[in-house]
């Protein structure tokens, strides 16, 4: 019967909002109970070190917990649409990954830049696994160019799949708020058209 319930309930959705907004808390209930493990790259806390020929970034570990928008809408919402993820952990252990030498002379390079994205895809591609400490290891300074912006590894999630009574109360969530929401909004949208134009033409001009 729930089962049914579902179908019909996004069909109805689907059916009635053409436009690209929707309400969307279900996905947050549906997160409860889980967490993300992964290390924190930020421009104060990061380390630049080598161990026996081999060089190393050190991040600190942390558990982040994924959150959604109340409200989807790429119309009138340019920015503020996609998940992100929040740190949820106390301040962690340093922890080290293995980088190319070419990375580590950029960060030493007073001209060099790197945006924390990329450095996380530099860690992510380079052959090895995080560790809690290094032998013989010398630290060097890093003098390029970094955003003030810290970026969040995520890399694990705990539990790996969603827990069965968040799914249901999630499904409860998407029925009882979501659905009627998303149909008040979308309602709500032709009035809401003419002041938001007149807000942004004012504001652009």
């Amino acid at each position: 019967m729930m089962r049914s319930i579902f179908r019909v309930s996004v069909v109805l959705l689907l059916m009635l909002c053409s436009s690209c907004a929707y309400i969307q808390t279900h996905k947050n209930v549906e997160e409860m109970g889980s967490y993300y493990t992964g290390h924190l790259l930020a421009r104060e806390q990061i380390e630049l070190v080598k161990s026996r020929g081999q060089w190393y970034i050190g991040a600190e570990a942390a558990r982040f917990r994924l959150k959604y928008p109340m409200l989807h809408d790429s119309v009138f919402r340019k920015l503020g649409n996609y998940p992100s993820f929040e740190k949820i952990s106390r301040k962690g252990q340093t922890e080290y990954h293995p980088i190319s030498s070419y990375v580590a002379g950029v960060l030493q390079n007073p001209t060099g830049y790197f945006d924390m994205q990329g450095l996380a895809q530099e860690i992510a591609k380079t052959p090895g696994t995080w560790g809690k400490s290094l032998p013989d290891k010398q630290r060097y300074s890093i003098h390029a160019e970094l955003p003030s912006k810290p970026f969040q590894m995520e890399e694990h999630r705990v539990p790996e799949k969603k827990k069965p009574l968040a799914l249901l109360f999630g499904k409860l969530d998407f029925i009882v708020i979501d659905i009627p929401g998303t149909l008040l909004y979308n309602t709500a949208i032709p009035l809401m058209a003419p002041f938001v134009f007149f807000y942004e033409f004012y504001h652009e001009n």
